[in-house]
C-alpha cells in the first residue's frame, strides 16, 4: 500500500511541476545528528522576489510526503502567493532534542540546520518576519514547541489538532507511549516540563513574541485521548496570560479531511502576518 501511495504521489507531483511551482526532494545535513534528513521543498517558479517560508511538520508515524498528499494544491498556493513550503521528515521524534539519544536532535535540526539550508539555497526572506511554522497532531505540538523555544527564528506559529499533553501520550497504551519514553526517559515529572502549557511559562513567552494560530475539531478524541481538551487548555492559559492568539473550533475529528480544510485558514493567517510585518519593516 505504501508503494502505491508513493507512486501516486510522485505522479501527481510530476504533473503539478508542469503547471505550477517547483518541488524538490532534498537531503539536508544535520550536523548535530550526523546524518541527512529527507525534506520536500515546494517553491515558486518566480525566483526574482524574496519569498516567505512556511515549515510544515507531519504527525506521528507519517512522513514528509503526508502534507503534499493531504493538500495537493500546495504548489499552486506556492506560485500564487510566493511562499516556499518546507516539509521535513520528523519520524516519531516529536521534534524534540532527545534526553536519551544524543544523536536525535530534531529541534536543533529544524531551527538551525534546516533554516540555514533553506535560506542559502532558496530566495527567501531570511529573518523571522518571513518565517512561519505549523503542523498537525505531533507536528502541531512540534511547531509550537520549536517556535516558542526559538522566537528569534520564527515570527509566526500554528497547530492543527495539536497533541499538546506529553504525559497523557507518554502514558498511553498505544504505540508504547507514542515513543515518549525513548525520547525523554521514564520520569513523568520531566514529561510534564514538555507540555506546551508548561513551555509557554518556562520560555517566558510574552504577548507579541509570536503570532499564534491553532485549531481543533469539536469531535477530536483521537484513540480516546482528549485532543480537544488539550487545545482548550492552551487557549485558556494564553488568554489568562494576556498572550494574543487566534483559536478556532471546527467541526471534525483527527483526520486528513480535517487538516486539508484547516490548513487553508492557517496559510491565510500566515500570509497576513507576512504582509503586515514586511510592509511595516519597509516604512
Amino acid at each position: 500500500m505504501k508503494k502505491i501511495i508513493a507512486v501516486l504521489f510522485l505522479t501527481v507531483t510530476v504533473f503539478q511541476n508542469i503547471l505550477a511551482a517547483k518541488t524538490d526532494f532534498v537531503l539536508v545535513r544535520s550536523e548535530s545528528m550526523e546524518k541527512e534528513i529527507p525534506v520536500i521543498v515546494i517553491s515558486p517558479n518566480d525566483t526574482s522576489t524574496k519569498a516567505s517560508s512556511i515549515y510544515l511538520l507531519h504527525g506521528y508515524g507519517d512522513t514528509e510526503t503526508s502534507f503534499p498528499i493531504i493538500k495537493p494544491e500546495l504548489p499552486e498556493i506556492s506560485d500564487k502567493h510566493g511562499i516556499v513550503f518546507v516539509i521535513p521528515r520528523g519520524g516519531k521524534s516529536w521534534y524534540l532534542d532527545s534526553l536519551i539519544d544524543t544523536k536525535a536532535k530534531y529541534e536543533t535540526f529544524i531551527a538551525k540546520d534546516l533554516v540555514k539550508y533553506i535560506d542559502k539555497n532558496y530566495n527567501t526572506i531570511n529573518n523571522r518576519k518571513g518565517r512561519a511554522i505549523t503542523g498537525f497532531s505531533m507536528g502541531g505540538y512540534g511547531a509550537l514547541f520549536v517556535a516558542i523555544k526559538n522566537k528569534g527564528v520564527f515570527g509566526a506559529a500554528g497547530s492543527m489538532s495539536g497533541a499538546f499533553d506529553i504525559p497523557i501520550f507518554g502514558s498511553a497504551k498505544q504505540s508504547r507511549g507514542f515513543g515518549i519514553p525513548k525520547i525523554l526517559g521514564d520520569d513523568k515529572i520531566i514529561w510534564g516540563d514538555y507540555n506546551i502549557t508548561k513551555i509557554v511559562d518556562t520560555a517566558k513567552l510574552k504577548d507579541k513574541d509570536l503570532s499564534i494560530i491553532f485549531d481543533v475539531g469539536y469531535n477530536d478524541n483521537f484513540l480516546g485521548l482528549p485532543i480537544y481538551e488539550m487545545n482548550e487548555a492552551l487557549h485558556k492559559q494564553l488568554t489568562i496570560s494576556g498572550i494574543s492568539h487566534d483559536f478556532f473550533l471546527y467541526p471534525g475529528e483527527h483526520t486528513m479531511e480535517y487538516w486539508k480544510n484547516a490548513i487553508d485558514y492557517q496559510i491565510l493567517f500566515f500570509r497576513k502576518f507576512f504582509e503586515e510585518t514586511n510592509n511595516t519593516s519597509k516604512q
